[in-house]
């Protein structure tokens, strides 16, 4: 047997659903004489019980009743079409599904009734041709293993590390306020704090973030785990409930408000003292004497300066310890407790994870990416979509180490790529370490790229786009983006002819109208994608990873207000953990 090439497979099914006794089927496949340098494609069409072959230029070649037509395996990917047990033609299919819908049509043209299994799959399920490129992806994928590392990424997994996604774009379609959102993050955080083994929520995402930072998760020092709503929820001083927009002035937006009922003045640094005097009402030392001297930590200042509370201690020191000794030891005692306190962030973790939150929904671009995703949750949810996805992400990471030493021009990611990567790196430790094997440099992160509010220009994203393909077509022999509606594929220097194999090809013979075309993508229709477009892109596999899908303006708004409203906190950037700048303080 000839070790033969692979060529694409085509099978477009059309049923004639008034007389249910007319059906066309093409299917590309070799034809073979003498010789593997004499393979063709050729075409079958089932019609009215009859089997019609025809070559490229459309000229009949053969006709026999279905009845007479068998298929038979011969080995690995190769059959045998036989007619009356004579063998006709070999033809090579690495698609078992693409076969199996043949053998299926071929049976039911025999019968003469209508082709349910085909008709039905065909109408009832919108994705079925991009079922059918998942497929494609998977059987050539198993067919052709390629030499790439494979990660510990699972369907289960991918799920896991979405749904957190999902969860947060369900309450901000429906939130009324930014006070609202401010309460479910508080919601998040606390969940999470409850439950760090099992819960995997947006603040887990931002502890895994936080991990990818190589940034400290915890915080240090005996301070309790108290949940972040826990500690705003309370007035300090008197330890009443705080009504939600004082919290979130207070926290937030770094503001200075008074308590509606005792009118003491709050601020961040009121609460860092609360929570420091909560948990140290008295030190003690054991003087030079031997006896042992009490320091009772006075109440809060009602005026919320942190310099009037440091005077009181200090006036407290001095009058029980006249010895200099003394008060050298008891100061060294106090500093401590003000280091851990006040020089770090409140709550149980080293940074502050509803800022966190807040500073990763400001990611406008990201979240417009996020609700399109939402938007398209069916298809996202399918195993055999994310399955496809993760076979693309590892093929994409061994591209990257490839092009370490090639062309300056970076890969732009199709959306099911950064998908897989995305859900990777939800498992931190893991992700990081797979993917310096997988590319041979270390995954780093930019702690600021929110802030840049850097956005990748659509030209810089169609030429990264154009290098993966390129890449891709050339090391795997394979397209990983579909053909566009109005352009011819993709050409370079380096790479002429169109790939081997093309898992996109069921796209590309219709119009699927529930996803704008990779043509307007990437600006071919001109402002098909601007903020007031009413089609939403709905990503799907090889559809490349862009800033604009998802008009957030009119379907979420509130993204827009928390950008506005959400202030970095002034006081030494205690939102981030204090990991920018250290402050310290001292009583002398």
């Amino acid at each position: 047997m000839v070790d033969l090439p692979l060529h694409n497979i085509q099978l477009e099914i059309t049923v004639d659903m008034a007389t249910s006794v007319d059906f066309c089927v093409r299917y590309c496949v070799q034809r073979h004489f003498a010789s593997a340098a004499t393979w063709q494609v050729l075409s079958f069409t089932v019609f009215d019980a009859t089997l019609h072959i025809f070559d490229a230029a459309k000229t009949h070649l053969h006709a026999a009743p279905v009845a007479d037509i068998s298929v038979i395996h011969v080995s690995g990917h190769t059959h045998q079409l036989q007619i009356q047990n004579r063998a006709l033609f070999l033809f090579l299919c690495p698609s078992a599904s693409s076969l199996a819908k043949f053998r299926a049509t071929l049976a039911w043209a025999v019968v003469g009734g209508p082709i349910q299994g085909l008709a039905s799959e065909s109408h009832g399920d919108v994705w079925v041709q991009h079922m059918a490129v998942a497929a494609s992806i998977l059987e050539s994928n198993k067919a052709f293993p390629s030499d790439v590392l494979v990660s510990s990424l699972t369907v289960a997994k991918f799920k896991a590390s979405m749904a957190p996604l999902h969860a947060v774009c369900d309450f901000l379609l429906t939130s009324p306020s930014v006070c609202h959102v401010y309460e479910k993050l508080l919601d998040f955080e606390a969940a999470y704090l409850a439950d760090t083994a099992k819960c995997r929520n947006f603040a887990h995402l931002m502890v895994q973030y936080r991990i990818l930072q190589n940034q400290p998760v915890w915080a240090t020092g005996q301070r309790s785990n108290s949940s972040l709503n826990a500690i705003f929820r309370l007035c300090p001083h008197c330890h009443h409930d705080l009504p939600l927009d004082l919290m979130f002035a207070v926290h937030i937006q770094d503001a200075t408000r008074s308590c509606p009922l005792c009118q003491a003045t709050l601020n961040y640094r009121v609460f860092q003292l609360g929570h420091l005097v909560r948990a140290h009402r008295t030190f003690r030392i054991k003087s030079a004497s031997g006896k042992i001297l009490a320091l009772e930590m006075p109440p809060l200042p009602h005026d919320g300066s942190f310099e009037t509370y440091l005077a009181s201690v200090t006036q407290s020191i001095q009058s029980i310890c006249p010895v200099a000794e003394d008060s050298a030891k008891l100061c060294g005692r106090v500093n401590e407790a003000l280091d851990v306190y006040m020089n770090r962030c409140l709550g149980a973790f080293d940074f502050d994870v509803v800022h966190a939150m807040l500073q990763d929904l400001r990611n406008l671009s990201n979240w417009g990416r996020v609700f399109a995703m939402h938007t398209n949750s069916d298809y996202w949810s399918r195993p055999q979509i994310i399955q496809a996805s993760i076979v693309r992400y590892h093929k994409y990471l061994h591209l990257l180490q490839l092009n370490n030493d090639e062309s300056s021009v970076g890969l732009n990611p199709t959306f099911d790529m950064s998908n897989a990567m995305y859900a990777h790196a939800c498992y931190a430790k893991d992700f990081q370490a797979f993917f310096l094997k997988a590319t041979g440099r270390p995954f780093t992160v930019d702690p600021h790229y929110v802030d840049a509010g850097q956005v990748i220009a659509t030209e810089s994203i169609a030429k990264m786009s154009a290098q993966l393909f390129h890449q891709w077509a050339r090391h795997y022999d394979e397209a990983c983006l579909p053909r566009t509606l109005s352009t011819p594929w993709p050409r370079n220097e380096d790479h002429e002819m169109k790939p081997e194999r093309n898992p996109f090809q069921p796209l590309e013979s219709s119009t699927i109208e529930a996803c704008c075309g990779i043509d307007i993508l990437f600006d071919l229709a001109p402002g098909a994608v601007s903020q007031n477009c009413k089609k939403v892109v709905l990503p799907v596999i090889g559809t490349p990873f862009m800033d604009v899908m998802f008009p957030l303006a009119e379907r979420a708004p509130i993204l827009f207000t928390l950008k506005e409203q959400w202030v970095k906190a002034s006081v030494a950037g205690y939102a981030s953990g204090w990991w920018e700048t250290q402050q310290t303080f001292a009583i002398s």
